[in-house]
This record gives structure tokens, sequence and C-alpha cells, in this order.
């Protein structure tokens, strides 16, 4: 079984500013993009459930299964089933790294999120973040490109009693909290 991906997936590899530090895997850049490269060292299910996936380098950091490390062994990310990025020093195709603020990721969306933008408490409520999504329609929480991952709990005045908010109460909540996590939704087969 393989990870399908569709072709928004597809990002080319680039150096980016405003992240302190080196990125992960390609020392001397600041930051650099997620790349097809990359997305092409993606792990899968097995026909007997279990994860799989290429041996590889990306940069200085190895891929196995899915999984990419620094040399000392730290993850920076996950390519499987979609991408998790953990760390500062990767972004996703709009430039968004780990520790920017909300207000600077809509900025990089344009005008598109003021009217799409979700956000949404985990269930258990000693988890100190919510996840944030940008869909690729109004309806349809599922369908996203990348989600993000912010600080802070979202207060139950702003969430409906499902833990959702939309529109201007979102955006008001995710414009001054940081990305903690980056992730993009793949579909495995």
């Amino acid at each position: 079984m393989r990870l399908a991906m569709g072709p928004f997936l597809l990002v080319v590899l680039a150096a980016t500013a405003g992240t302190a530090g080196a990125a992960p895997c390609f020392p001397g850049e600041r930051s650099v993009r997620v790349d097809e490269r990359l997305w092409s060292l993606s792990g899968w299910y097995d026909d007997d459930g279990r994860r799989a996936g290429p041996k590889a380098k990306w940069g200085t950091c190895t891929v196995d299964n899915g999984v990419v490390r620094e040399r000392d062994g730290t993850k920076v990310a996950s390519v499987f089933c979609g991408m998790v990025i953990y760390t500062r020093g990767i972004s996703d195709d709009k430039g968004v790294t780990i520790g920017m603020k909300g207000e600077a990721v809509l900025e990089r969306y344009g005008d598109g999120p003021s009217s799409t933008l979700v956000c949404r408490r985990y269930l258990n409520p000693d988890v100190r973040r919510t996840r944030c999504l940008i869909p690729a329609s109004r309806a349809d929480w599922d369908a996203y490109v990348w989600a993000y991952d912010v600080r802070g709990r979202m207060p139950a005045g702003v969430a409906d009693e499902d833990g959702f908010a939309r529109g201007e109460k979102a955006l008001a909540f995710f414009r001054s909290r940081r990305v903690l996590q980056i992730f993009n939704r793949g579909a495995c087969h």
C-alpha cells in the first residue's frame, strides 16, 4: 500500500528567511521548504499492516519508514499518510515554520482564510494546544492542505459545543498564537 498524494503537494526546495538558527538536514540554510524528494520518501503500510518505506537521505538527515531524523537522532518530520513537521527550520509550501505567529501565517495565505479558517480544541482537556486549518472548502473539515497546531487551549466561550470555532472567532484566536506543529493530510491505501 502506498501513500496517494494530490498535485497540490508538490513544492520546491527553497531557502526562506525568518527562522533563527539553521535548518535541520541542510546546514548553512536558515529554512528549507518540503520538496518533491522528501515526499517521494513517504512511508506506507504493507499488506500485513506494518509500517514500511525507503531508507534514504534527505540532506544530512536519514529517512527510515517515513521518519526523518537528524544525525543525533532528533525527529524533525514524519512523511507517512501526510506529513508532520516537528521542528523549526522546515516550512510548508507557504513558508510557514514552527514558532511563527498565526498573524504571519494568515498573511501568507492572503484573503482566503478569513472565511474558511477552522480551529478545533483537542478533546482531551489536558492538551494545551488547538488545531487550526484552512479547509479546501467551507463545508469540509477533512479536506485541507496544511493544518497548524498552536499554543493554548481554545476557551469554551470561543468554541461551540463540539469544540469548533469558525470565522471571526477562529481568526481572533489564531492570530496571536504560535505554531507548534505543522500537518499535511495524505491518504493511505
